[in-house]
């Protein structure tokens, strides 16, 4: 018998890598899959329990990934409880847990993750953790190079785990020049991490796209100043630069939804094996009927800003704010 559940615990590379692969082994071993994204600061707990329960239609396992396992409150670890009795064959369970979180919590999140990982291991769960966020960026960062027959000094590679380990999006594109900038070089010198450092001074738009992903909307709006501020940043190519990366996300969604395998998402959708990594996890931020809703946003936004009948940087910070809010896309 599989297991019915998973907890995976650690930075947000660490977990996405997991997530895709135990993806496309369910997807081989008991496909066809029917995958659900559940963020529970937006949803009960019991509401998509329910869904547990039920056996789907059209695929012969659902799986139900839980972004936000500190949210489970002592009612939905007991209800769990009493469903690892006789867990359902046709679901399995993945609980994300960020390590980080615990800071801002009090004690009671620690206890709610060692009740959560002992109930999962009771019934026959797995527990996954990273060692450290630093490493699994560390080792991004070698495989990506590797791939482009590179290597890295290593004081440079510490300097770039450590500082931009927040920052995936921003560092895959960096990582991108460094190596268009290496040439037939087959190292990344000094000169170049220092280009690098330069290219992020200037990547407003992707720091602004990683605050919104985790809907921290203090510090997109943050973002979103520093580019009007500078000047630099057309505003019809910012909005254009964010309908592209929503579209993305939304056609990710759909073939989720119609069973795709994470693997064969990234096929369908062009995304390169070192940009996978941070794309597994960012496909799954928003539910489908969010991402259409800020995609018709973005749009009456371009349009009202095209025809003169809105301003871009009140218009954007209007779209960020209903964005990043955890309820206001849900109507």
């Amino acid at each position: 018998m599989s297991k019915p559940a998973y907890l995976i615990q650690g930075d947000p590379l660490f977990r996405a890598q997991k997530i895709s692969a135990l993806t496309d082994h369910l997807n081989q071993s008991r496909g066809p899959l029917e995958t659900e994204t559940v963020r529970l600061s937006e949803t009960s707990f019991d509401a998509i329990f329910l869904k547990v329960r039920n056996k789907p239609f059209f695929a012969k396992t659902q799986l139900f990934i839980f972004l936000d396992a500190p949210e489970l409150k002592p009612a939905d670890l007991e209800l769990l409880e009493n469903y690892f009795m006789q867990p359902a064959d046709f679901s399995v369970l993945i609980f994300e847990w960020e390590e980080a979180q615990d800071k801002y919590r009090n004690a009671r999140a620690a206890d709610g993750a060692n009740q959560l990982s002992a109930l999962i291991k009771k019934a026959g769960g797995e527990i996954e953790k990273a060692a450290g966020s630093k490493s699994a960026v560390g080792l991004f960062i070698r495989e990506k190079l590797k791939a482009a027959g590179k290597t890295i000094d290593p004081v440079i590679l510490q300097k770039m785990e450590r500082e931009w380990q927040d920052f995936p999006l921003l560092l895959d594109s960096a990582l991108n020049n460094m190596i268009l900038a290496a040439g037939v070089s087959p190292q990344i010198t000094l000169e170049m991490a220092e280009a690098f450092e330069d290219h992020v001074s200037k990547g407003d738009r992707f720091k602004l796209l990683e605050a919104i992903l985790v809907r921290n909307t203090r510090e997109s709006l943050n973002a979103l100043a520093r580019i009007l501020d500078a000047g630099e940043d057309d505003p019809i190519a910012l909005i254009s630069f964010f309908h592209g990366q929503f579209r993305l996300y939304w056609q990710a969604q759909r073939l989720l939804q119609h069973g795709f395998s994470d693997s064969e998402v990234f096929k369908k959708l062009g995304i390169s094996q070192g940009r996978a990594y941070f794309f597994s996890k960012q496909m799954r931020v928003f539910s489908l009927k969010q991402l259409e809703k800020a995609l018709e946003q973005l749009f009456e936004l371009d349009r009202a800003v095209k025809t003169g009948e809105g301003e871009p940087g009140t218009g954007m910070e209007r779209w960020i704010v209903q964005t990043t809010e955890p309820r206001t896309l849900i109507s």
